[in-house]
């Protein structure tokens, strides 16, 4: 870094040819300091560090090689190590500094969003890096990875600090590969999906009430949008397509009575594995002014699955991401709602204890003059606290000891206890307290053996409604599996990765007080 930035080594792969560039230009840097503290002629083939420290530069050249060669299906990533403050100081207003820098890492992050990894090593006091403190923050307010890390001097605390960005940006490209051949039910695979290019809005500013939409919305208005329900069919009607779904699309009015259009805010605020999640309103007859609750619009992050829709106005052969998220939300609210029955039929279970939901969706049909016509599944938003309880990869929230205000209540020595597992302990005549946390946990649990080991549901997210005691769900994952069927992964998408996502699950968890009562009448239940 410099007040101007130069690129000593363009894409190379990372083998031993590399290091050893890597040793040539640190030998190469000792000579040229010799020469010049000799007063010797420096050569300009030897780079002799020099100069300020300044991060603006090497910002921007990251920048415009990052766009350069960016071929949307890759993780990115900007290592900055520092030694203190920037020195941009001494080329720009000192109290300019510090926003200008952020705003220049808003810029990457907003462009690339979860593919772009900034990290940060400081070697130095930790007071010293405010400014690095900052950036690192303002990037994950774009939905950007990054860290900051001030490791000791020793080398195996340097050591550790690189290997941790190395498994970060691993871990990045690793989301990025398709994990199946989802469309034809295929064995597991990798390869390199292309993400779509869509800038992303710092989802911290969002606004807390929405009267009159900008001109950062795309507004469909009249016959430009047609809303849709995925129910279930009538008996008359499911029989004549049995061989498709029980499931269809039915043609619905507008949620709000005095819609007349959608908004579409062009920006994301919020990305997942799959999706691009953003703000969308039913708006009046003028076009601007909202009407009804906040919803969000989710379509699909990469480029395959646009590409893939046209032609044939209907859904089965066009719109498959669509299908698919609508399919899954309801597999797991029927679920869910099988879970909170088995709930309601536990007498030594405390009645405050939460039950689960999944938000229902539609999908909106928007004709644009650029696009034509395209979908996009919209669901009410989501107000609260967001929290992830476990995910598709085997990780899951570990519990705090909060309970969240329940506990052992003493009741009545006549009440029935015929449901306590004889597996527990369970002190006396009282009643068991569960955590939120394990709560989450057993409805995966319960899931799979509901589904008669065949499916289990995970990437549980969402927030806690204290005022119905209820988990509100969203964009959950099933692994489906059957013994019977030799290729039939991929069955729920491309996060659906069959037995080997439901052994992931059951590698982690541990059973809790919950789990043994939701799986309790199941065939060999104790076993996963």
């Amino acid at each position: 870094m410099g007040e101007d930035a130069k690129l000593l080594i363009d894409r190379h792969p990372t083998d031993n040819v590399l290091y050893n560039l890597i040793i040539k230009y640190y030998h190469d840097s000792e000579e040229a300091d010799i020469r010049y503290k000799r007063g010797s002629h420096v050569p300009k083939r030897l780079i002799r560090p020099a100069g300020h420290g300044c991060y603006g530069p090497s910002l921007n050249k990251a920048e415009e090689l990052f766009i350069k060669y960016d071929n949307s299906s890759s993780a990115l990533q900007l290592l900055l190590l520092s030694d203190g403050r920037p020195s941009d100081g001494y080329v720009l207003n000192q109290n300019e500094v510090q926003s200008n820098l952020k705003s220049r890492v808003e810029k990457i992050a907003s462009r690339f969003g979860k593919r772009f990894n900034f990290a940060a090593i400081g070697m130095g006091n930790m007071k010293d890096y405010d400014c690095l403190k900052s950036m690192v923050e303002s990037c994950q307010d774009y939905g950007g990875n990054s860290t900051l890390q001030v490791p000791g001097l020793s080398c195996a605390e340097i050591g550790a600090a690189f290997s941790s960005v190395a498994t970060s940006l691993m871990a990045c490209q690793t989301e990025l590969k398709e994990y199946n051949d989802s469309d034809n039910g295929g064995p597991l695979k990798k390869k390199q999906r292309r993400v779509r290019t869509c800038l992303r809005e710092n989802r911290r500013l969002l606004p807390a009430l929405t009267e009159i939409v900008d001109d950062n919305f795309n507004i469909y208005m009249n016959d430009k949008v047609e809303r849709y329900k995925y129910q279930h069919l009538d008996e008359m009607v499911a029989s004549e397509t049995r061989k498709r779904s029980k499931y269809s699309f039915v043609h619905v009015e507008l949620l709000h009575p005095d819609a007349r259009g959608v908004a579409f805010k062009r920006m994301a605020f919020g990305e997942g594995q799959e999706r691009f999640a953003h703000q969308f309103f039913e708006v009046g007859a003028d076009g601007q002014t909202v009407v009804g609750l906040p919803l969000v619009a989710k379509e699909s992050k990469f480029v395959d699955d646009i590409e893939h829709q046209g032609g044939d106005v209907d859904w089965r052969t066009r719109d498959q991401f669509v299908e698919r998220f609508c399919r899954i939300q309801k597999r797991s609210q029927s679920i869910a709602e099988a879970f909170n029955l088995k709930l309601d039929s536990i007498t030594i279970l405390d009645p405050c204890t939460p039950r689960v939901s999944f938000i229902e969706c539609c999908v909106y049909y928007l004709t644009d003059d650029k696009r034509g016509q395209f979908p996009v599944v919209v669901e009410p938003k989501l107000e609260g606290n967001f929290e992830k309880w476990n995910n598709n990869n085997g990780w899951k929230r570990q519990s705090t000891g909060d309970i969240g205000g329940l506990s052992l209540i003493a009741i009545k020595e006549e009440e029935d206890q015929n449901e306590v597992d004889q597996n527990y302990d369970f002190i006396g005549r009282e009643v068991l307290s569960v955590t939120k946390n394990e709560v989450a946990q057993a409805f995966s649990h319960f899931s799979y053996h509901f589904s008669r080991k065949q499916a289990l549901i995970c990437d549980l997210q969402g927030v806690y409604d204290k005022s119905s005691n209820m988990f509100k769900f969203t964009d959950p994952v099933i692994h489906y599996h059957n013994a019977r069927k030799e290729n039939g992964n991929g069955h729920f998408g491309r996060t659906d990765m069959g037995q080997k996502g439901i052994d992931s699950f059951f590698k982690s968890h541990k059973c809790n007080q919950l789990c043994k009562l939701v799986t309790k009448g199941f065939l060999n239940a104790a076993h996963h």
